[in-house]
């Protein structure tokens, strides 16, 4: 039986239309609730949220009913500046205190910066002490950041060394991984927790290349050569992205948004296979274009 206890569920999609294939929108109350109680019997006890994830805390602390099953991780929204002021500090202290009305929580696992450049405008450090008095009075156990590069992340770690770091990581995007200076492996002998997201790129990586937007042309051999892999393998391609996610032992946690109940289903019901031997870096794209959501230039 496969081990998911290093799963932690993306909740973006339990309160806004997130993903590039998401064909479901906003799932309904009672989606939710069984993908969490589904959760729990496989023991997943993650959740990764958001105040600007829509109704997303909202809902989780409806169908939770404020009971303690799940460690739950949030982020702060975007601080306005440069420079960081006194009206972005009441920003933060306020949205946190939301989540935690929300979410019906009184204390939290994880609170992150959403946007790990804020950390970098001048005053950026005002932002860094406000979590550490929050995780101080004992209202959030672990602080940490999202990041996008490794150098985004290199620039943070000057400025604080957070408990937990959210990073993007896949099959195409391995840039983490094969970062010249080992930045993961050095934040890791610090004992800085390490999430990998977008281990599917928001679903992207499970399509067929024929039916992509044209944005995606120039790396439609890229996905090709993923589902031929996974053929070969006797495989799906969610089985080969999963496998590649939850292999890498330096990653903590690996974070999966879920769309809909089947899709849930189909990950939990999915085999992990051992593919250490394959030279998974071949499918490494090197290409900001590709790899960050951010860059795309999908149509509406």
């Amino acid at each position: 039986m496969v081990d998911f206890s290093s799963i932690c569920i993306g909740t973006a999609q339990f309160g806004m239309k997130y993903g590039i294939t998401n064909q479901y929108g906003v799932l309904e109350k009672t989606s939710i609730s069984s993908i969490l109680q589904l959760a729990q019997k496989n023991n997943i006890r993650f959740l990764d949220t958001a105040s600007v994830y829509g109704d997303s805390e909202k809902l989780i602390g409806d169908v939770t009913d404020g009971e303690n099953d799940f460690e739950i991780i949030t982020k702060i929204p975007k601080v306005p500046g440069p420079p960081v002021t006194g009206k972005g500090i009441h920003l933060i202290t306020t949205a946190f205190e939301n989540s935690l009305s929300l979410l019906r929580q009184s204390n939290l696992y994880g609170l992150l910066i959403h946007h790990g450049k804020d950390v970098l405008m001048p005053g950026g450090g005002k932002i860094v002490r406000v979590l550490q008095s929050l995780k101080e009075s004992g209202s959030v156990r672990k602080i940490g950041v999202s990041v996008y590069s490794p150098l985004e992340l290199k620039r943070i770690l000057e400025v604080f060394i957070p408990d937990i770091v959210q990073i993007p990581i896949s099959l195409v995007d391995q840039r983490f991984l094969n970062d010249k200076d080992d930045i993961l492996g050095k934040i890791k002998r610090k004992g800085v927790e390490i999430h990998g997201r977008s281990i599917f790129l928001q679903g992207l990586l499970l399509q067929e290349p024929e039916g992509l937007p044209p944005c995606f042309g120039e790396f439609k051999g890229n996905i090709r050569s993923i589902g031929r892999m996974a053929e070969h393998m006797g495989i799906t391609k969610l089985e080969l992205c999963l496998s590649f996610a939850l292999g890498m032992q330096i990653v903590d946690k690996i974070l999966i948004g879920v769309a809909s109940v089947r899709e849930f289903e189909e990950i939990i019901g999915s085999s992990v296979h051992e593919i250490r031997k394959l030279n998974y870096w071949d499918f490494a794209v090197d290409d900001d274009n590709f790899v960050n959501p951010s860059l795309w230039k999908v149509s509406p």
